[in-house]
């Protein structure tokens, strides 16, 4: 699958979102690809890729086959701290769902890079993510 992910972060043709998060059910990973799902099915161009591991991983891969998106979606696993700019400075945007943020470095990393952000309100979002500025 790094293959794959890499091909996908250099291919400026394809839309992605991408989303820094363990598998967790506070992640909201289920809601994520189940709000995406039809739009994910309509356009050719667009991958999600999901980063991260846990335990809720199996239940979303498996969603995300019966909802037949899962050709739509890259489970790039967890990867080393150490190459998470260039992923980000390859995506198109960036989402956090997230109901609990710690640190909130999932939503400061792709602004640093210039990457927009869609978040719920949570950690510092409220205080660094403002509508329509970049």
């Amino acid at each position: 699958e790094q293959n794959e992910l890499n091909n996908i972060m250099v291919n400026d043709s394809v839309f992605k979102i991408v989303y820094l998060a363990q598998f967790h059910k506070h992640k909201r990973h289920l809601e994520l690809i189940t709000s995406l799902k039809n739009y994910l099915k309509c356009k050719d161009n667009v991958k999600l890729v999901l980063f991260g591991d846990g335990k809720e991983m199996r239940k979303i891969r498996s969603l995300a086959k019966a909802f037949g998106i899962e050709n739509k979606i890259c489970f790039a696993g967890r990867v080393d701290r150490k190459y998470v700019p260039f992923y980000l400075k390859n995506s198109s945007i960036s989402v956090v769902l997230s109901n609990v943020e710690t640190f909130g470095h999932n939503i400061l990393e792709p602004l640093f890079y210039g990457i927009p952000v869609i978040s719920s309100d949570v950690g510092i979002a409220s205080d660094v993510i403002k509508d329509f500025f970049a």
